[in-house]
């Protein structure tokens, strides 16, 4: 555990997302052979990993992030607040009627010897279930 956080510290941030989202993966590849029976080869998991930096960078890219912001898109207005939006990410998307949505986040602190994770699921109204 100390060498991964050693490495994340001292690798540039291009670096660090990769060992990162392999890391992911490989834990990913692990669970789908103990409890799947899944086996997958090296550069599934290698591609996975890569498709995860590449689809954060797209979601993250200033272009996307004008595009999905509430005031771009007119839904400010919807919801009866005409002040500027200063939202930074993707907008939030329900799930299919039905369905439920689990989003997870997760945050490290090398300094404090912590690692935090929140979830949070809502229901296809986006209405809060269980956190």
């Amino acid at each position: 555990m100390e060498a991964i956080f050693h490495l994340l510290e001292n690798l540039s941030a291009e670096l660090s997302q990769r060992m990162s989202t392999v890391i992911w993966s490989l834990w990913k590849h692990r669970n789908l052979r103990v409890w799947d029976n899944v086996t997958e080869t090296s550069v599934v998991v290698v591609e996975r990993a890569r498709n995860m930096v590449a689809d954060w960078q797209l979601a993250n890219a200033p272009d996307v992030l004008a595009a999905t912001s509430p005031s771009s898109s007119g839904l400010a207005a919807h919801v009866g607040n005409s002040a500027p939006d200063h939202h930074t990410g993707p907008l939030w998307q329900p799930p299919m009627p039905g369905r439920y949505k689990c989003n997870v986040d997760a945050a490290f602190s090398f300094h404090h010897n912590r690692t935090g994770i929140g979830v949070c699921v809502r229901d296809s109204e986006g209405i809060f279930v269980l956190a």
